[in-house]
């Protein structure tokens, strides 16, 4: 797989020489203008990307290192699919998510941290005028569900014991116990007024 660049017109095909099979491991994003993507790629220091090892579930088996440890933040043209890299993880956490905000001017990064118990997600807010990452406090062990206007963030803290999830499977989605809305600018966050336990988010 790889990325290729086509007009509304159908014409002008090409496919990009940069972004291919092992150079990325997550969904690209679209800035609000259409004028850059931004995702989480793979730069090769643990090996090639394209090598398949242990995805650490045993019911999805062996994959690309490249979508198992993503390790770099990256934006690139929509226009001429030329990349840039802004941001690379050292150590063994993950980049599992990146998106812009509405107004272009910031990346949503979702990390997931690595210790004795397993990765554990929370998000950056990293600012693209000034090429300086924010960490969100609140997002510690929580999941972005959506990115609302003026760079607020909806967060979930997420119940993943067998037992909430009824017969739904344990990988079918993970159901809520809160929901709070975050600026990250501010640093100020609304918890939900949402009482039932055991809440699915569906869309917003």
């Amino acid at each position: 797989y790889g990325m290729s660049s086509v007009s509304v017109s159908g014409t002008g095909n090409y496919d990009s020489a940069q972004i291919i099979n092992g150079t990325y491991g997550r969904q690209p994003r679209i800035s609000s203008d259409g004028t850059q993507l931004a995702f989480a790629g793979y730069d090769g220091q643990y090996g090639s990307g394209t090598e398949e090892i242990d995805s650490g579930n045993k019911d999805v088996g062996k994959v690309r290192r490249a979508i198992v440890e993503p390790d770099t933040v990256e934006i690139v043209s929509s226009s001429n699919l030329k990349r840039k890299k802004i941001l690379t993880l050292s150590n063994a956490n993950v980049i599992d998510d990146v998106r812009f905000d509405k107004s272009g001017k910031y990346l949503f990064v979702t990390i997931l941290k690595k210790d004795t118990s397993g990765y554990k997600p929370h998000i950056l807010l990293y600012n693209l005028q000034n090429n300086s990452p924010q960490a969100v406090p609140q997002s510690m062990n929580k999941r972005g569900l959506a990115y609302i206007s003026n760079s607020q963030i909806l967060l979930s803290t997420p119940d993943v014991t067998t037992s909430t999830m009824g017969n739904l499977g344990e990988s079918y989605q993970f159901v809520n116990k809160s929901f709070e809305i975050v600026n990250p600018l501010t640093q100020k966050s609304v918890l939900l007024p949402i009482t039932d336990l055991n809440l699915q988010y569906i869309g917003i």
